[in-house]
C-alpha cells in the first residue's frame, strides 16, 4: 500500500509540473482582424501569448454571439460567412484559478470583380429570330470575371434594343428567367455589365459581343402565270426558275433553294453546282426546296422544244471564177450551208441573201423541204468582187418571252454570214501610145520625169491585166534611165525616150525631151560681213559682191535677182545691183550707214516647165530662190571733249547725313552723248574747307557737317574736262530717344504733375542740331490717364518745353513726332516741292494707383431676411478704389425682446467677396441694426445712424403633404390666402407650381384643374389648429413656396385662443416661433398628460407613460409644422407648450431646419411627404437584449415609409407614413453588427397603433438580410421543392404564411414544402450579400 501511495504522489506531482509548465500566462489579440466572405485563417496566427511558443487550448472558448450571422470559430479557427464590420470576437480561457480574456473586431468583406472579360471564341454570333434560347446560352457562356471565383450578377445591354430585348420575368413553375430575345433581323452589339447587390452599375466590359440577327424562311410559291414553262434545248433555265421563287418572308436571310428532278423524264439536267440546262426534248416535273427551310417546297412543269437554233457553214469563203459571162454557183453554195443541231424539229424563217446582188453575186431563188430536210438555191457570179451570203432563221425564244411579259411571241433570229470571193481572168495589152500634144518635152537639169512621162502613156485595152512599162533612150544624153526606171534630166540638151509593154514588147511609143541649165541656187562666201564704221558712212559694195555667187556652174541664165537690206536707213543701205548675162558679172552699190547688223537678202527665180505640165490652167509657173547673210557694224572709240553741271541752283542743299553720290553724279553730263568712257571722279576745289562733306576711296560722296564747300568733277577720259558744284550742309533734330521705354509713374487718387518726369525721358538726335519743326507730343489716353497740355522747344537753350499731368491709373502711349526738309527729295522730284520727313516713336506711360484707405462703408436703411435662407447684404464702399478689409467688418444686430435670446439674426461673410455678407434671420419682427469698420461706426446708404432688417413669419411648404401650424400672424390674427379677387403667393404660381389642397380638422380647400380653388378655406387661424397642404412645385423655386405674414404688428399664437385637446386625436397649433427638443417642452406638457397621451409629428411621436413623455433623444417640435395630440381623456384641456418667452434650446440649432430633412442618421431614408396620413406605432420587440442597439424601419412593400429608435424602457416610437389601405411590415437594423433582422406579421394603415401600456409587440426572426430588392437571386418551385440559384454565400430560406408565420426554414439551396398545405407562401432567401422574395403558390 505505501508503495502504491509513493508511486502515486510521484505521479501527480509530475502532471502538475507538467501542468504548470505549460500554463498560458498571457494572452492578447489585435485591435482588428480582417478576412474575406468564404475565407477560413488560424486564430493561432493572430494571437500573441506568453510564454512564448504556446498554443491555444483545446479548452478556449470564443464569444461571437451578435455576430454569428458574420463569422464562426470552429477549433480555433475563424471562418467569414457574410459581409459584416465591427463585430465583436472575445477570447476566453478559463482555468482553475484564474481566467484569461481578450477580444478583438472582425472585419468581413466581400471580394469584389475587378474585370469581364470577353472569350475570344465568343466576340460574335448568328441567330435567327425567335431563337432566344441559343441567345441566352451563348451570352451566359460569353464572358469571364476577375478574379474567377468571384460571383457577380451580369447583364447585358443591346446597342439596339428593337433587335435584341432582354426580358426576366416569372415563368409558370414561378421559377425566375432572364433572356435575351432576338426579335428582328439586324446586327447590334452586346455589352456585359455588371451590377452590385444594390443594383448600381459597378463594371462595364470593354469589348462587345457582335449579334447578327436573321431571318428565317417560313415559305416559298411559284410566281409565274404559266401553266408549264417551255424552253429550248440547251437553254440555261436556272436563273429563270429561280426567278420565279417567291420566298416569304420579304427579309428572310437565306434566300437560297435546292431544284431536283421529281418525275417524267431527262429533258433536263441538274449539276452538282445547282446549274440546270435543258439537254432534249420532252417534259418534266422540277421540285423547288428551301436551303434554310427544307419543309418550304413547289412544284414546276417544264416542256422542252428542239428548234432549229443554229447555222454552220463548211467554210468561210467559197471561190469563183468570172471572165466575162455570168457562171452558175448554185450547188456551192447549197454544199456551204447546214443547220444545227442535227436532230431539230423544226425550221423557221429561213432565207438567203447577197449584200452585191447587181455586180459579184444574185441570189435568184431559194427554198427549204422540212420533211427531206433539203435545201434548194439558185445563185450567180455576175461580177469580180467580194459578195458577203446572209443565212437567217428564227425560232420562239420562251425565256425571253417571259422576261418581257408585255411583249409576248418574241422570236430569236440567227444569222450568219459567208464570203464569196469572185476572181477576174487574165487580160491581154493590146497597143500603147503618147498622148501629148506637144512634139517635144521641156525640163531643167536635175528634174526627175519618171511620174510626168508614165502620165503621157495610154495602154489599150483600158483593162488589160498587166500595164506596166519598160523604159529607155534611144537618142541623146541629155536624160537618163536607171536600173530602177527612174527618168531624170541629166544635162542641157535634147533626147528621145522610148516605152515599151512589159505584157507586149511588141507595142512601143517615143517622147522627145529638151533640158535647160538656168541658175538656180545661190551660195554665200561667209554667213556673216564685217565692217568697223566710226562717225561716216563706209562703201562695203566690194564686200557684198565677193561674198555672193550662183549655183550651179556654167549656168545658162539667170532671172528674177533682187539684193535687199533688212536695215537700210540704220546700218546697211544697198543703193544698185545688176547682173550681166553677156559677162556673167554681178554689181552692187552697198554703204554702212551706222552700228548695228543687217540682214543681206538676195533672191533669183526659174521657169517649172513640169509644174505647167501637171497644172495647165495656171501656166507660167516659176520657182523662187531667197538665202541672206548678215553684215556686222561694229562702232569705233569716241571720247569726252567736256563735262557740264546741268543744275539751275547757285548751291546744292542738304542735311547731315545724306549721301549725295547719286544726285550730284545725276548733275554732271558728258559730252559728245556718244563717247565710249564717261566715267569721273570727285574732289574738293583748292581752298575749300573739307568738314563738310566726305568723299570716300570708293566715291561715296557723304554730308557729314553743317557748313558749305565746293565739289569738282574731273572726267577719267580726258583730264581737261571738268565742273564744278557747291554744296549746303544743314543740321536740323532727325531723332528721337527715350530714357524708358516705359515710364513708371504713379497716382494718388488726384491730378498729379509729370512734367518733369516726360521731359527728362525723352532726348532728339543728333547732338547739336540747329533746328527742330513740326514737333508734338501727345497722349492716346488724354481723358483718363495722361494729358499733355502744351509742347515747344527752345533752340536757344537747347530745352524741351512741356506740360503733362496724370488723371487716373492705367497705361498710355505717348507719341512724338516731328519733321525736317528733305533736299533731295525735292531734287529729285522737283514737280512736289518742299519735301519733308516725318520722325514719330512712342513709349509707355505706366499709371499705377496707390490705394486710399477706406473712409466709409454704406449698408441698405432697409433688408428683408428670412429665416429659412440666407439674405445677401451688399456693403458699398467709398472711395470706390478702397479696398475693403472684411476681419474689420462688425455687423451689429438687434436682439429680441426676450430674455436671452440674443440678436434677431446672424451674420457671416461671404466667399463671393469681402463686400458682401450672408444674414439669416432667428427671430420674427423688425430690429435694428448696424454697419462698424475698423471700430468705427458706418452710415447707412442714406445718411441713417442705423439701418432696420425685417424678419418675417414665414411657413414654408415642403412637396407633397406637409402639416403646418402658425406660430404668429399679421394684426387681423389671421393668416389671408387670398384678396377680393386673386389668391396669393404661393397659392397658385402657374400650371405646374401651385397648392393643391388644404385640410384643417373640419374644413378643406382644394384646387380643380378646371374650375380652379373652391372650399371653406381662404384664412389660416391657429386657433383652428394644424393644417395639412398638400403642394407641387419644382425644387428650383422653393424659396417661393412659403406663406408669410409679413414682419410688422405680428401676434404671437400665445395670445390667441389655442385649440383644446378633446378625446381621441385634435390637430393642434404648435405656437413656438423656434424648435424645442422634447427635453425641453416636457416640464410643461406633462402639466395636463395622462396615462397613454401621445403627440404624432410628420416624422415623430412621443408618449407619455403616466410620469414621463417618451420619445427619441433627438425628437423637435419644429416652429410652423403641426401636431396632432391624442388622448383617451373626456374632458377638453389645455395644452401647456410653456411661456411664449421660453429661451432658444441649447441641443437645437436656432436656424430654421430645412424643409423635408430627416434629424436623424438610420441605414433607411424615406419621405414623410409623400402621403397625407401618419400612424403612430409604439411596439416591443420580444427577444432583443439592448433594444437601444437597434433601429426600426417601416415599410409598404419595399419602399421604407417611417423610421425610429428605442426609448431608455425599450419602447419603439415609429411615425409611418401612409394612407388608408396600406400594409405595413417592419425590419430591424442592427447598429454594432451592421446586421439586418426581419420581424413577423403585416398591419393594416391605421390612425395609431399600439400604446405605451399595451405595445404593440414584434418577434425578430433570426434570418439576416440585406434591404429587401436590393440583389437579385433565383428561386425556382418544381416538384414541391424550393431550389435557390445565384447565390454567393451559404444560403438561408425561409417560408411564411400570409399571416406571417415561419412554417418553413432551412440553411441551405434547397427546401421540401411537401407536408404544407396548399394555399399562398412568402419565400425569402438570403446568401449574406443579396436577397430575393417571392410568392409562389403550392
Amino acid at each position: 500500500m505505501k508503495k502504491l501511495l509513493l508511486t502515486c504522489m510521484v505521479l501527480l506531482q509530475t502532471v502538475c509540473a507538467t501542468w504548470a509548465q505549460d500554463m498560458i500566462r498571457s494572452v492578447n489579440l489585435p485591435d482588428q482582424i480582417t478576412i474575406t466572405v468564404g475565407q477560413t485563417v488560424d486564430l493561432n496566427d493572430y494571437v500573441t501569448i506568453s510564454p512564448e511558443g504556446a498554443k491555444l487550448p483545446s479548452f478556449t472558448e470564443w464569444d461571437f454571439a451578435n455576430a454569428s450571422y458574420c463569422i464562426k470559430v470552429e477549433n480555433n479557427k475563424l471562418t467569414g460567412l457574410h459581409i459584416g464590420n465591427n463585430l465583436y470576437l472575445g477570447l476566453r480561457i478559463p482555468y482553475d484559478t484564474h481566467v484569461l480574456t481578450a477580444y478583438t473586431w472582425v472585419e468581413v468583406k466581400q471580394v469584389e470583380p475587378t474585370a469581364i472579360n470577353i472569350k475570344s471564341d465568343h466576340q460574335s454570333v448568328s441567330v435567327y429570330t425567335g431563337e432566344t434560347e441559343k441567345l441566352t446560352k451563348f451570352l451566359s457562356e460569353a464572358y469571364e470575371i476577375v478574379p474567377s471565383n468571384v460571383p457577380a450578377n451580369v447583364r447585358w445591354k443591346a446597342a439596339d434594343e428593337s433587335i435584341v430585348k432582354y426580358e426576366d420575368y416569372w415563368n409558370n413553375m414561378q421559377q425566375y428567367v432572364e433572356e435575351y430575345q432576338p426579335l428582328k433581323a439586324g446586327t447590334t452589339t452586346m455589352t456585359a455589365q455588371v451590377y452590385d447587390i444594390d443594383g448600381k452599375l459597378k463594371l462595364t466590359s470593354t469589348q462587345t459581343v457582335k449579334v447578327t440577327v436573321l431571318q428565317p424562311v417560313e415559305d416559298l410559291t411559284i410566281n409565274s402565270n404559266n401553266n408549264q414553262e417551255e424552253c429550248n434545248v440547251g437553254d440555261g433555265l436556272t436563273s429563270y426558275l429561280n426567278s420565279i421563287v417567291k420566298v416569304y418572308p420579304e427579309n428572310a436571310y437565306d434566300k437560297s433553294v435546292k431544284w431536283s428532278i421529281l418525275r417524267d423524264g431527262d429533258a433536263v439536267t441538274i449539276s452538282a453546282d445547282g446549274k440546270i440546262k435543258a439537254v432534249k426534248p420532252g417534259f418534266v416535273l422540277l421540285e423547288v426546296e428551301s436551303v434554310n427551310n427544307p419543309d418550304a417546297t413547289a412544284i414546276v412543269s417544264v416542256q422542252v422544244h428542239n428548234p432549229a437554233s443554229d447555222i454552220r457553214f463548211a467554210s468561210e469563203t467559197v471561190s469563183a471564177v468570172y471572165v466575162t459571162e455570168p457562171v452558175d454557183i448554185s450547188q456551192k453554195i447549197k454544199d456551204n450551208i447546214s443547220f444545227l443541231p442535227s436532230d431539230y424539229e423544226t425550221l423557221d424563217g429561213f432565207t438567203v441573201s447577197s449584200d452585191r446582188p447587181n455586180d459579184v453575186v444574185a441570189i435568184d431563188s431559194y427554198s427549204y423541204n422540212l420533211k427531206t430536210k433539203e435545201l434548194s438555191v439558185k445563185a450567180r457570179a455576175i461580177g469580180v468582187g467580194k459578195a458577203t451570203i446572209t443565212v437567217s432563221i428564227d425560232y420562239a425564244d420562251y425565256l425571253t418571252d417571259y422576261a418581257n411579259p408585255g411583249k409576248t411571241g418574241q422570236r430569236k433570229k440567227v444569222s450568219k454570214s459567208f464570203v464569196v470571193d469572185v476572181e477576174q481572168g487574165d487580160i491581154p495589152v493590146k497597143s500603147i501610145r503618147n498622148t501629148s500634144s506637144r512634139d517635144y518635152e521641156e525640163c531643167n537639169v536635175g528634174d526627175n520625169l519618171t511620174s510626168y512621162l508614165k502620165s503621157l502613156i495610154q495602154v489599150s485595152p483600158d483593162n488589160a491585166s498587166d500595164k506596166s512599162l519598160k523604159w529607155s533612150v534611144i537618142r541623146g544624153d541629155a536624160v537618163t534611165v536607171s536600173g530602177d526606171g527612174t527618168i531624170k534630166a541629166a544635162k542641157a540638151g535634147t533626147a528621145v525616150v522610148q516605152a515599151a509593154s512589159v505584157d507586149n514588147p511588141d507595142a512601143t511609143a517615143t517622147i522627145t525631151v529638151q533640158v535647160h541649165n538656168p541658175a538656180s541656187d545661190i551660195r554665200f562666201a561667209s554667213e556673216t560681213v564685217g565692217v568697223v564704221y566710226v562717225l561716216d558712212p563706209v562703201d562695203i559694195s566690194q564686200k557684198v559682191k565677193d561674198n555672193i555667187s550662183f549655183l550651179p556652174s556654167g549656168y545658162e541664165s539667170l532671172e528674177g535677182l533682187t539684193i535687199t537690206s533688212d536695215n537700210p536707213n540704220n546700218v546697211v543701205t544697198i543703193d544698185d545691183y545688176s547682173y550681166n548675162q553677156n559677162t556673167n558679172e554681178l554689181s552692187v552699190k552697198a554703204t554702212a550707214i551706222g552700228v548695228g547688223r543687217a540682214s543681206i537678202t538676195v533672191s533669183i527665180d526659174y521657169r517649172d516647165y513640169l509644174a505647167d505640165y501637171t497644172s495647165p490652167a495656171a501656166a507660167g509657173h516659176r520657182t523662187k530662190v531667197t538665202k541672206s547673210f548678215v553684215v556686222n557694224v561694229t562702232q569705233g572709240e569716241i571720247p569726252v571733249q567736256s563735262l557740264r553741271n546741268t543744275s539751275s541752283h547757285n548751291v546744292e542743299e542738304c542735311n547731315v547725313g545724306d549721301d549725295l553720290t547719286s544726285y550730284l553724279n545725276s548733275l554732271i553730263t558728258v559730252l559728245p552723248e556718244r563717247a565710249d568712257d564717261k566715267t569721273f571722279r570727285w574732289s574738293v576745289a583748292v581752298g575749300n574747307a573739307v568738314e563738310a562733306v566726305s568723299i570716300g576711296a570708293d566715291g561715296v560722296i557723304k554730308a557729314v557737317k553743317a557748313g558749305q564747300v565746293t565739289l569738282v568733277a574731273t572726267s577719267n577720259n580726258n583730264p581737261d574736262a571738268t565742273a564744278t558744284v557747291s554744296v549746303l550742309v544743314h543740321n536740323p533734330a532727325k531723332d528721337v530717344q527715350f530714357a524708358s521705354d516705359v515710364l513708371d509713374l504713379e497716382y494718388y487718387g488726384r491730378e498729379l504733375d509729370v512734367s518733369q518726369n516726360m521731359k527728362d525721358n525723352i532726348t532728339f538726335l543728333p547732338s547739336g542740331f540747329e533746328s527742330i519743326e513740326g514737333l508734338t507730343i501727345v497722349s492716346d489716353r488724354p481723358n483718363d490717364i495722361v494729358t499733355v497740355d502744351d509742347v515747344s522747344y527752345s533752340l536757344d537753350s537747347n530745352e524741351l518745353m512741356i506740360r503733362a499731368r496724370v488723371l487716373g491709373e492705367g497705361e498710355a502711349t505717348i507719341t512724338v513726332s516731328f519733321n525736317y526738309r528733305d533736299y533731295l527729295s525735292d531734287y529729285t522730284n522737283p514737280a512736289t516741292t518742299e519735301h519733308r520727313i516725318t520722325v514719330t516713336k512712342s513709349f509707355k506711360v505706366s499709371v499705377i494707383e496707390v490705394i486710399p484707405p477706406v473712409s466709409s462703408v454704406l449698408y441698405p436703411d432697409e433688408l428683408t431676411l428670412s429665416r429659412y435662407h440666407d439674405v445677401m447684404l451688399q456693403l458699398t464702399v467709398e472711395p470706390e478704389n478702397a479696398i475693403l478689409d472684411p476681419s474689420l467688418v462688425e455687423i451689429r444686430i438687434g436682439e429680441s425682446a426676450n430674455q436671452g435670446w440674443g440678436p434677431a439674426a446672424v451674420a457671416t461673410p461671404s466667399a463671393a467677396a469681402a463686400s458682401v455678407w450672408n444674414l439669416r434671420g432667428l427671430f420674427t419682427g423688425d430690429y435694428p441694426y448696424q454697419v462698424y469698420y475698423d471700430g468705427q461706426l458706418q452710415p447707412t446708404a442714406n445718411g441713417g445712424r442705423q439701418g432696420v432688417i425685417h424678419i418675417p413669419a414665414e411657413y414654408p411648404l415642403a412637396q407633397g403633404w406637409d402639416w403646418i401650424s402658425l406660430y404668429a400672424t399679421g394684426k387681423s390674427g389671421s393668416l389671408p390666402l387670398r384678396t377680393k379677387s386673386d389668391w396669393m403667393a404661393p397659392m397658385e404660381i402657374d400650371d405646374n407650381n401651385y397648392v393643391q389642397e388644404i385640410r384643417s380638422q373640419h374644413e378643406l380647400l382644394y384646387k380643380d384643374p378646371e374650375t380652379g380653388f373652391f372650399g371653406d378655406i381662404e384664412q389660416l387661424c391657429p386657433s383652428d389648429g394644424m393644417y395639412k397642404v398638400n403642394s407641387h412645385y419644382d425644387a428650383s423655386i422653393a424659396d417661393q413656396m412659403m406663406l408669410s405674414a409679413g414682419s410688422e404688428g405680428l401676434v404671437s399664437s400665445f395670445e390667441q385662443r389655442l385649440p383644446q385637446a378633446r378625446k381621441g386625436y385634435t390637430w393642434m397649433t404648435y405656437p413656438h416661433e423656434l424648435n424645442h427638443s422634447l427635453e425641453a417642452l416636457a416640464p410643461y406638457l406633462l402639466q395636463s398628460a395622462a396615462d397613454g397621451d401621445m403627440i404624432i409629428g410628420r416624422d415623430m411621436v412621443v408618449a407619455y407613460n403616466g410620469s414621463e413623455w417618451l420619445g427619441a433623444d433627438d425628437c423637435v417640435f419644429e416652429a410652423g409644422k403641426g401636431y396632432i395630440y391624442y388622448t383617451e381623456s373626456d374632458t377638453p384641456k389645455t395644452i401647456n407648450w410653456g411661456p411664449v418667452t421660453l429661451a432658444p434650446d441649447t441641443k437645437v440649432s436656432k436656424t430654421a431646419q430645412t424643409r423635408g430633412e430627416q434629424s436623424s442618421v438610420t441605414p433607411w431614408t424615406y419621405n414623410p411627404y409623400a402621403n397625407p396620413d401618419c400612424m403612430a406605432v409604439i411596439a416591443r420587440i420580444k427577444g432583443l437584449d439592448h433594444p437601444q442597439d437597434y433601429s426600426i424601419g417601416a415599410f409598404v412593400g419595399d419602399e421604407c415609409r417611417g423610421q425610429g429608435k428605442a426609448t431608455a424602457d425599450g419602447l419603439f416610437l415609429v411615425p409611418v407614413s401612409g394612407q388608408s389601405g396600406d400594409l405595413v411590415s417592419f425590419q430591424l437594423y442592427h447598429k454594432p453588427s451592421r446586421s439586418y433582422l426581419t420581424t413577423s406579421g403585416q398591419y393594416r394603415f391605421a390612425s395609431h397603433m399600439g400604446s405605451v401600456s399595451s405595445p404593440l409587440v414584434l418577434s425578430a426572426t433570426a434570418t439576416a438580410i440585406r434591404t429587401v430588392g436590393d440583389g437579385k437571386l433565383s428561386i425556382n418551385v418544381s416538384d414541391d421543392v424550393i431550389m435557390v440559384s445565384g447565390a454567393v454565400g451559404e444560403t438561408v430560406l425561409d417560408v411564411t404564411d400570409m399571416q406571417g408565420k415561419c412554417v418553413a426554414a432551412c440553411q441551405g439551396a434547397t427546401l421540401s414544402i411537401a407536408s404544407l398545405p396548399s394555399g399562398i407562401y412568402i419565400v425569402r432567401a438570403t446568401d449574406g450579400s443579396r436577397q430575393m422574395i417571392k410568392k409562389i403558390k403550392k
